[in-house]
């Protein structure tokens, strides 16, 4: 995405407060008048100090002063409610982002990392409100200046303001060759990050199993291997934007000895006075240094571009579950489900379900049997609407599920993975909100939750919280990770509390009762 393009939607984005960012453009302005009127005033009071009469000079002092404490006053005003209008519209952009983000498919989520996700998710609200800030702050002022300077100037005196002109475009000239040739090298740069990003997720997230198999220093020696290959890729792009800003400073150096040069050459023959020379140096040194303020944010905006790119790349990722208007919720069932003539492929040309036709009467229970990639999982992300089939329909009591709401539907539905999937959310939500809880009976007790054990001290900090508020119930959402979680507590406390002498022949009553429970626990279901 182009770098002016992605400019503009950063500050389309602050169209829900269009108003208020109005006022502070406007406040620019005032400012940039402020900056004008300072030089100018200043070469008015040198000039009537050097006349004879030295009249006025006092009113032109007590004006500047004026000028300045406005300009200061008005800087203080924008700069306040900017940063209560960036620091708003960067958390609108995070919640936004997030609420597309977790309604793509699980196709999109399969392509892009978690990690990468929650990087781009920052990384680009980040820059965001950096660049929000600085355009009411400084961008928004520093063009208006030098739109509006350069043809006072040549009002001023055209023998100098072309030495101006000729800076401005040696700055243009210098930017353009320096983002022509790190641009590329800076994608590089990022993607290494993006990579960094996703090795660090991956072992935050299963901690367990890397130091299980010692794979700690093997995961550190990853990181710091993409760290190196990203400075690598890195050094190359600052290299180029050092030389940069020393052209920069050359030329705004070059510039000023010029027109001193030029001023004291047409100051001899007569045609500037010493005080329009003094407003003229005014003139440029201000507008260098906007120059060198505008040449700083082409250079922020530069390396903050392929980011921005990949946070309005995933807003812009279509969604392929689209819900009807006015969907109404999914009314009361008995619960048959229906598959009527099913189809469905991840890709067009390797179809996943082919014609798949079964009925499930309400209160039935249907195996799906099959080897891998058979389709099983694929049917039942189906019937959740994680996906919508390519041909035929889903039905619940006679109910195409496309007509309904997703959310209600998704909420009459329970789901056990295989595959133990645990949130660490603080809320009273435990796996019997998605598995039905037994009957309590003397042979199989219900499934408590853990509480904190003293029988080892060596068990998992899981086992036995610190804390009420970490006593968090086990939200695990496969039904035999949870029944495997209670039955091992179990088993533990009674063997600790039913300890015999090693010379006992006689076999403990509770420390059988556990060990069979363990075997009950570990051997697969049928």
């Amino acid at each position: 995405m182009p770098m002016l393009r992605i400019y503009f939607r950063v500050i389309a984005l602050l169209a829900p407060e269009k108003w208020l960012a109005v006022m502070l453009a406007l406040a620019n302005l005032a400012l940039a008048g402020v900056y004008f009127l300072e030089p100018w005033l200043f070469g008015k009071v040198v000039d009537a100090l050097a006349a004879p009469e030295k009249q006025g000079a006092w009113r032109l002092i007590w004006a500047w002063a004026g000028a300045g404490l406005g300009g200061v006053a008005a800087s203080v005003w924008v700069s306040l409610y900017a940063d209560r209008l960036a620091h708003r519209r960067r958390q609108a952009a995070i919640a936004s982002f997030f609420e597309h983000a977790i309604a793509l498919p699980l196709s999109f989520h399969g392509q892009h990392h978690t990690g990468r996700l929650l990087r781009i998710m920052h990384a680009g609200s980040g820059n965001l409100f950096g660049l929000w800030l600085g355009f009411f702050r400084e961008h928004l002022a520093t063009l208006l200046s030098i739109v509006v300077m350069v043809p006072l100037a040549l009002r001023i005196n055209w023998k100098l303001a072309l030495l101006m002109i000729m800076l401005m475009a040696s700055f243009a000239v210098f930017n353009a060759i320096a983002m022509r040739r790190t641009h590329k090298a800076q994608g590089e740069v990022e993607q290494l990050h993006h990579a960094i990003s996703e090795r660090a997720g991956d072992v935050f997230g299963n901690v367990l199993v890397v130091q299980s198999f010692t794979r700690l220093g093997a995961e550190v020696a990853a990181i710091r291997d993409l760290m190196r290959r990203a400075l690598a890729a890195q050094y190359p792009v600052l290299r180029g934007w050092v030389w940069l800003s020393v052209a920069n400073r050359a030329a705004s150096t070059l510039t000023i000895v010029a027109i001193f040069a030029l001023g004291t050459s047409l100051n001899l023959k007569g045609e500037v006075t010493v005080g329009a020379i003094v407003s003229f140096v005014g003139f440029a040194m201000m507008l260098i240094g906007r120059l060198e303020q505008f040449a700083g944010f082409v250079s922020g905006l530069f390396f903050q571009t392929h980011s921005l790119g990949d946070f309005f790349a995933v807003l812009d990722t279509p969604a392929t579950l689209h819900e009807q208007p006015g969907a109404p919720d999914l009314p009361p069932v008995r619960g048959e489900v229906a598959f009527e003539n099913v189809s469905f492929g991840y890709d067009a040309s390797h179809p996943a379900l082919k014609h798949l036709s079964f009925r499930v009467r309400a209160g039935g229970t249907v195996a799906l049997v099959g080897p891998t990639g058979a389709g099983k999982t694929t049917a039942l992300s189906l019937l959740c609407r994680a996906y919508d089939p390519s041909e035929g329909r889903i039905a619940i009591d006679g109910i195409d599920i496309r007509s309904l709401s997703l959310h209600s539907l998704r909420n009459a539905i329970g789901s056990c993975s295989r595959t133990p999937a645990c949130s660490t959310a603080r809320s009273p939500t435990t796996c019997a909100s998605v598995i039905p809880m037994r009957r309590r009976s003397r042979s199989r007790p219900p499934l408590a939750r853990p509480r904190r054990t003293t029988s080892s001290s060596s068990s998992p900090k899981a086992m036995r919280p610190s804390s009420p508020n970490a006593a968090a119930p086990c939200r695990a959402a496969s039904a035999s990770a949870c029944r495997l979680h209670a039955r091992c507590s179990r088993a533990r406390r009674s063997s600790s509390s039913t300890r015999r002498p090693a010379r006992s022949t006689t076999r403990p009553r509770h420390a059988s009762s556990a060990r069979s429970a363990r075997s009950r626990a570990i051997a697969p279901r049928s």
